[in-house]
C-alpha cells in the first residue's frame, strides 16, 4: 500500500514537472511572437522618407536592363522628373545644344531632373548640373569572365558570332571591338584611360573615389540581396522592387577555360575591370545588413514572393483586370498590386523605355 501510494505522488510529480515545462516553452514561444509582431508593427509604422531623386549607371550586361524597368517604373508611379534621350539610344549630357531636341528633363521642371537611368558615361559635374541636390547614385556590378561571355553573346553580330574564347585569343578582334568589350564597367563610371596604358596607382586612386561617392551597389550575383538593401536604405516597398529578368543569358552554358579567362584578366586586357570588380565586392559584402541574422531569411523570402507575383499573381491581374492585395507578413505591410503595375513590371524593357520617353516629351503621356 505504501509503495502505492509512493508511485502515485511520484507520477503526480512528474506530471506536475511536464506540465510547467510545457506552460514555460509555451510561453517563450508566445513571447517571441509577441515580440516580433511587435517589431513588425514598429517597423511598418515608422515609415522612412522615399529616396526620389537618383541617378542609375546603366552598365551594359550587369542585369541594368532589369534595374532599368524597376527604377522606371518607380519614377513613373511617382511623377518624377525624368532626364532620358528622345530614342533607345545613349545620353550624351555633353551636348546641351541637343536638349529639347534629342534629350530632354520632364515632364514639369526642364532644368533639374529627379532621376536617370539611362545608358550615359558618369560625369559628376553634368550629374550636378542637370539633377536636383542630393541624388543618391546607384552602380550595378559584375564578376569581369561573366560579363565578358554575356557581352560578346550579346554583341554576336558584330563580331562575326565568335565565341568568347575565340575573341579573347584573337589580339585583332578584341581590340579593334575595344568599345564593346574593354574594361567597359570602369569606364562607364567615368574612368578617362580604360584603354591606354596601365596605372595602378590611378586605377586605384578612381576606384577608392568612386566607391567613396557610390550609394548602392547592384551586385550581379546577389541580385534579390542588393534590392532589398536598396529598398530598405530608400525608404521603398516590396511591391516597388518586384521585377521581370530580362535579357537573361546563361553564360555557363559558353566554354570558357581558365587559359583564356587568365588572358582575358591581363593588364592589356581587363584587369582594371577586375580590380573595379574585387574592391566593389568586398564593400558590397561589407555592409551591415548582411550581418543580420535574419537577412538572409529575407532574401528568400522576397524571391520566393516575386517568383509568385511574376507566375501567378500578375498573369491573374492582368487577365481580370482586378486588384488585389497581398497580406501583412514579418517583412512587410499590404502590397497593393494593381493592373498598371503588373503590366509595367511584365513590360520589355524597351516598351517602358518608349512609355518614360512618351511621359518626358509629351507632357506626362504615358502608357
Amino acid at each position: 500500500m505504501g509503495t502505492t501510494k509512493q508511485n502515485l505522488f511520484i507520477f503526480l510529480l512528474i506530471c506536475q514537472v511536464l506540465a510547467l515545462g510545457f506552460f514555460c516553452t509555451r510561453n517563450n514561444v508566445l513571447k517571441k511572437e509577441l515580440t516580433a509582431l511587435a517589431v513588425t508593427r514598429r517597423n511598418f509604422s515608422v515609415k522612412k522618407e522615399e529616396v526620389k531623386s537618383f541617378a542609375f549607371i546603366k552598365v551594359p550586361k550587369t542585369g541594368s536592363s532589369t534595374m532599368y524597368t524597376i527604377l522606371s517604373r518607380f519614377a513613373l508611379d511617382r511623377k518624377l522628373d525624368i532626364i532620358t534621350p528622345d530614342r533607345h539610344s545613349y545620353l550624351d549630357l555633353d551636348s546641351p545644344e541637343a536638349k529639347g531636341k534629342t534629350w530632354e528633363i520632364g515632364p514639369k521642371n526642364h532644368s533639374k531632373g529627379d532621376v536617370v537611368m539611362h545608358h550615359a558615361i558618369y560625369k559628376n559635374y553634368l550629374y550636378e548640373k542637370y539633377l536636383k541636390k542630393g541624388y543618391k547614385l546607384i552602380v550595378s556590378v559584375r564578376e569581369p569572365v561573366a560579363w565578358f561571355k554575356s557581352a560578346v553573346h550579346h554583341y554576336g553580330n558584330a563580331v562575326g558570332h565568335k565565341t568568347a574564347e575565340q575573341m579573347v585569343f584573337d589580339a585583332h578582334a578584341f581590340h579593334h571591338n575595344r568599345i564593346m568589350f574593354h574594361n567597359r564597367q570602369i569606364h562607364y563610371l567615368g574612368f578617362k584611360n580604360p584603354y591606354g596604358s596601365f596605372n595602378m596607382s590611378e586605377v586605384k586612386d578612381f576606384i577608392a573615389k568612386m566607391i567613396n561617392r557610390i550609394d548602392i551597389i547592384i551586385l550581379n550575383e546577389q541580385y534579390d540581396a542588393s534590392l532589398l538593401i536598396m529598398m530598405k536604405k530608400f525608404g521603398w516597398k516590396y511591391s516597388d522592387i518586384f521585377y521581370s529578368k530580362m535579357r537573361l543569358v546563361n553564360t555557363f552554358q559558353h566554354p570558357f577555360s581558365d587559359k583564356a579567362a587568365k588572358k582575358l584578366l591581363l593588364k592589356e586586357y581587363n584587369l582594371r575591370d577586375k580590380i573595379y570588380y574585387d574592391e566593389m565586392n568586398k564593400t558590397w559584402w561589407a555592409q551591415p545588413e548582411l550581418k543580420e541574422e535574419s537577412f538572409w531569411d529575407e532574401v528568400a523570402y522576397f524571391t520566393a514572393l516575386n517568383k509568385r507575383v511574376m507566375s501567378n499573381e500578375c498573369p491573374g491581374i492582368l487577365k481580370n483586370k482586378h486588384p488585389i492585395i497581398l497580406p501583412v507578413t514579418q517583412y512587410h505591410g499590404s502590397l497593393n498590386i494593381t493592373f498598371i503595375m503588373c503590366k509595367r513590371i511584365l513590360s520589355e524593357w524597351g516598351g517602358l523605355m518608349d512609355c518614360v520617353i512618351s511621359y518626358v516629351f509629351k507632357q506626362g503621356d504615358q502608357c
